[in-house]
C-alpha cells in the first residue's frame, strides 16, 4: 500500500480543523489518546489481546496489536501532513535512536519545496510516492523478481508521456471515492 493510500484513509476523516465548538478539541483528543496508548508497552497490549482474541470474530483477531496501536499513536500525534506521511512510511519513529551517534542524512523528504502544506497533502504525498516509494521500493522489487526468473519486464504506465498526462489530471479524477484509478479503469 502506498503512503498516499494510507494517509487519504486517515487524514480527511479525523477532522483536525473541522470542530465548530473548539477548533483544538480533535487535536487534544488525539494527543491524549497518543499518550494513553504509548505509555503501555507493546508486550502488554499483545498480552491483553491474546486473552481477548479467542472471543472475537475471525475478522477482528488482529495479530501484533501492540505494534499497531503504537503506530496509530504516532499517527494521532502527527502535527502536520508531513509528520503524518513520515509516520506512515517510516519503520522507525526516530532513526537516530537505532544507531549510537547516528544521524539521518538529508533526503527528498526534507526538501521544503516539495511540501505545499496540509491543504494540498494528497498532491504532496503523490509526489513523494513517485519520487521515493516507486523507485526505491516497487520498481526495485519488480526488477529483482523478474531477473530472478530471467524475465524482461517493462512498466508501461511509467512512460514519461503517460506519467505527465496522469500528473496533469485534476485531483478528483485521481482520487475518486471508489479508490482511485477511475480514468485508467474507464480506458481499460
Amino acid at each position: 500500500m502506498s503512503c498516499l493510500a494510507a494517509i487519504t484513509d486517515i487524514w480527511p476523516g479525523i477532522g483536525w480543523r473541522d470542530s465548530i465548538v473548539d477548533p483544538h478539541a480533535p487535536l487534544r483528543l488525539a494527543l491524549a489518546l497518543t499518550v494513553a496508548v504509548a505509555v503501555v508497552p507493546v508486550a502488554v497490549w499483545d498480552g491483553a489481546a491474546t486473552g481477548v482474541r479467542p472471543l472475537l470474530p475471525r475478522q477482528f483477531q488482529i495479530p501484533q496489536v501492540g505494534d499497531k496501536l503504537h503506530k496509530l499513536a504516532g499517527l494521532l500525534g502527527a502535527k502536520s501532513g508531513r509528520d503524518l506521511y513520515r509516520e506512515v512510511c517510516s519503520q522507525w519513529n526516530n532513526p537516530m535512536a537505532v544507531i549510537v551517534s547516528g544521524f539521518e542524512s538529508e533526503s527528498l523528504f526534507d526538501r521544503e519545496d516539495l511540501w505545499r502544506g496540509d491543504e494540498d497533502l494528497p498532491h504532496a504525498t503523490m509526489l513523494m510516492d513517485a519520487l521515493t516509494y516507486l523507485p526505491d521500493d516497487i520498481l526495485s522489487k519488480v526488477d529483482r523478481a523478474s531477473m530472478a526468473v530471467a524475465l524482461e519486464s517493462r512498466i508501461p504506465m511509467l512512460d514519461h508521456r503517460v506519467f505527465a498526462f496522469a500528473w496533469s489530471l485534476p485531483r478528483p479524477m485521481k482520487l475518486a471515492p471508489d479508490g482511485g484509478k477511475a480514468v485508467l479503469r474507464h480506458v481499460l
